[in-house]
């Protein structure tokens, strides 16, 4: 048996709702594994168990807070990270490439050489995978710079592969996004690929569209951006919700994308950031708001209110992250399904737009980047944008991205590198925390085991870090 097949039969035993295969491990290998729609379907379901298992959500959420103006420990120290002094151990680069990276490239490898999968539901499954492609490489992109582009299977390649220019690596992922939306379904399908569901767990064309839209505002190609971000606005599947307590809730109609969560060990049903996030029976909070951002909201900002709650420990009150309002299973208390992990919503596509419409200079009425700012502030029950001028407009939603997004899937550090305010930011931030910042720390250490194993890494290491 492949590795790929063992992997995914292990990981899916913690996916049953997502297919309802269930057979033994050591019947699989890959001819059988890419024989018929259902099986391969088990196989695709693991690249989405890598991601919320290896890869991104609530680690990028946490870590990225730390390293930005977002995070402290509960009480007002910081991190390594939070120093931004990013030690030389792996951050998700392995996982990544070793389980989503891989593992795609194995399935896509398969299902082109399935020839008993019909071809529509091959499609949409490949489609599903290029989307994951895309969004694993976006992250290491956005953290590492430039990294290998490795589009196969192949260990003997791969461990020859060379960082790759981001500019190639972008234009991969544009690639795959594209081809990801001719191929994927408008609804959302279930594990038979032509049932509908409620569940938003798995990639529709509407998620590619999304992710491509913000590619395409990392790379300032702002009018695709505000083109792709239209397509998603208009879409019926989706609206903008007036209760701020929706907004996380399971397959809301806000939501583009959600994570499927999984049973803890503690019998947990909900997500990892309510995890991280939520006091358990102690009451100690592991990480507060630092005060750099809690000094941002505006009065009477509801997501200071609804995202936001306030918990007393150790004779002091500390301001924690609550988006996610469920943690880890309280004794005795059994835990019902509410909230998922949301990794793209509707929210971001109207900032997409206003930033996308403000670079091109249509910035105010109907229709412009003031109309579609005031949307998310109107929400969250602030008044109109007063901002006039580009430089303003643009201004106003930097800072409407950091509320609306503050400690969500990394948003804030990256925001802050890709509109090169970076060094501007953390120059004063640091000191304060207790650190020393130089441009360098924009991106993260290639892991030492990876400039080991891949000789062609070797003198290649980002700025300002050892290969040792």
């Amino acid at each position: 048996m492949t590795f790929f097949a063992g992997f995914v039969l292990l990981q899916v035993t913690s996916c049953k709702k997502l297919i309802e295969v269930d057979l033994p491990i050591d019947k699989y290998a890959n001819k059988t594994v890419y024989s018929s729609t259902s099986t391969a379907m088990f196989a695709l379901t693991g690249l989405y168990v890598s991601i919320r298992e290896n890869v991104i959500p609530a680690s990028i959420t946490r870590t990225s807070g730390e390293l930005a103006d977002e995070l402290r420990f509960w009480n007002g120290t910081y991190s390594d990270y939070g120093m931004n002094n990013a030690p030389t151990a792996d951050f998700f680069w392995v996982p990544t490439y070793q389980k989503l990276i891989y593992g795609t490239n194995t399935f896509l490898e398969n299902m082109e050489l399935s020839t008993s999968i019909p071809q529509a539901s091959k499609n949409i499954m490949i489609g599903e995978a290029k989307f994951l492609r895309a969004y694993g490489y976006f992250y290491l992109v956005n953290y590492y710079g430039d990294v290998p582009l490795t589009l196969t299977s192949d260990y003997t390649k791969n461990i020859t592969i060379g960082r790759s220019p981001k500019a190639d690596v972008y234009a991969q992922i544009v690639k795959d996004l594209t081809d990801a939306q001719s191929l994927l379904s408008n609804e959302y399908l279930g594990t038979d690929l032509t049932s509908v569901t409620a569940e938003r767990y798995r990639a529709n064309k509407a998620a590619a569209t999304a992710l491509l839209a913000r590619v395409y505002l990392y790379n300032n190609e702002w009018s695709r951006a505000a083109d792709e971000a239209t397509k998603v606005i208009g879409d019926s599947h989706y609206e903008i919700l007036d209760d701020l307590n929706q907004v996380f809730l399971l397959n809301n109609n806000e939501s583009i994308w959600q994570l499927q969560p999984k049973f803890g060990t503690d019998g947990s049903l909900n997500t990892m950031e309510g995890q991280t996030f939520v006091p358990d029976n102690s009451g100690l909070p592991v990480y507060e708001l630092s005060p750099f951002l809690q000094s941002d909201f505006e009065p009477d900002d509801l997501r200071n209110v609804n995202w936001v709650t306030t918990v007393n420990y150790d004779g002091a009150p500390h301001r924690i992250p609550y988006k996610y309002k469920i943690g880890k299973k309280l004794d005795n208390v059994p835990q019902e399904q509410l909230e998922a992990t949301v990794m793209l919503r509707l929210a971001e596509q109207y900032l997409i737009r206003a930033e996308a419409r403000a670079q091109l200079g249509v910035l105010n009425g109907a229709n412009s980047a003031e109309s579609d700012l005031n949307i998310i502030r109107n929400r969250a029950g602030l008044g109109n944008t007063t901002a006039i001028g580009q430089t303003a407009m643009l201004d106003a939603i930097f800072k409407e991205r950091r509320i609306e997004f503050f400690v969500e899937s990394g948003h804030r550090w990256m925001d802050m590198k890709r509109t090169g305010r970076i060094n501007a930011i953390m120059s004063v931030v640091t000191p304060i925390k207790g650190g020393t910042w130089n441009s360098d720390k924009a991106l993260m250490p290639i892991p030492a085991s990876e400039i080991l194993r891949n000789p062609t890494l070797h003198g290649h290491q980002n700025p300002g870090y050892s290969e040792n």
